[in-house]
C-alpha cells in the first residue's frame, strides 16, 4: 500500500511539471539562432585562407574597427601561425556575443512562465547555487573571454592548442562565443527566478507565520 502511495504521489508530481523546452526548438537552448553565428565562427576558423582579410576588404574594414574599440584583441591572433584568420575569428566571436545574448534574452522573456514553473516543481537551483551563477558566472566569462583574445600565445599547459590548430582556435571560440552570451543574455532572467523562487517565497511565509 505504501509502495502504491509513493507511486501516485511522484506521478502526480510527474504531471505537475511543466515539460521541458525541446533543445532544437526556436526558443530551445539548441536554436537555429544560437548555432548558426557559432557555426560561421567555426567555419571561418577552419576553412578561411590565411590572407583572408587581404583578399577581403569588408572583413578588413570590420578587423580594423574592431581594434580601435578593444586594441587588445590583435595580441593573440599575432602570436599564431595564421594571424589573420584568428584576429577576424577573434573579432567575430566578441562582435557575436551581444547579438547572441540578445537571443537569449528573448528565450528567456517566452519561456520565463514554464521555467519558474519548472524551477518551483524541481527545486534545482538551491540558495548558494543560485547565487554563485548571479554573482560568479558574468565575471568570469569575461575574464576568460578577454584572457582568450589578449594575452598572446597558449597557456604552458595547452601550448600550441590554438596557436597552431585551427580546430583548437574553432573549438575554443565556440565554446566562448556560446557560453559568454548564455552568462550576459541569461543574466536577468536568473534574478528574476531568484527574485520569485527565494525572496518573494520568504515574505509569502513570513506572512503566513504573522497571520
Amino acid at each position: 500500500m505504501k509502495s502504491e502511495q509513493m507511486l501516485k504521489d511522484s506521478n502526480l508530481q510527474s504531471k505537475s511539471v511543466p515539460p521541458p523546452i525541446p533543445a532544437f526548438s526556436w526558443m530551445g537552448s539548441m536554436s537555429p539562432l544560437l548555432l548558426v553565428p557559432v557555426a560561421v565562427v567555426v567555419v571561418v576558423a577552419l576553412f578561411a585562407s590565411d590572407g583572408v582579410l587581404d583578399q577581403w576588404p569588408l572583413a578588413r574594414t570590420f578587423t580594423n574597427w574592431m581594434q580601435l574599440k578593444l586594441p587588445f584583441i590583435n595580441r593573440h591572433a599575432s602570436s599564431t601561425s595564421y594571424p589573420q584568420v584568428a584576429l577576424l575569428v577573434n573579432c567575430l566571436t566578441v562582435a557575436l556575443i551581444p547579438v547572441l545574448s540578445l537571443v537569449w534574452l528573448t528565450q528567456s522573456f517566452v519561456n520565463y512562465p514554464r521555467l519558474l514553473a519548472r524551477n518551483r516543481a524541481i527545486k534545482q537551483l538551491g540558495l548558494m547555487k543560485h547565487l554563485l551563477i548571479i554573482f560568479i558566472a558574468v565575471p568570469f566569462f569575461a575574464a576568460a573571454l578577454y584572457f582568450m583574445v589578449a594575452l598572446p600565445g597558449d597557456p604552458s599547459w595547452a601550448k600550441g592548442f590554438t596557436t597552431e590548430s585551427r580546430g583548437g582556435l574553432a573549438f575554443l571560440c565556440s565554446i566562448m562565443l556560446y557560453i559568454c552570451s548564455m552568462a550576459v543574455g541569461a543574466w536577468p532572467l536568473m534574478v528574476r527566478l531568484f527574485i520569485d523562487l527565494h525572496i518573494k517565497k520568504g515574505v509569502e511565509i513570513n506572512l503566513d507565520y504573522s497571520n
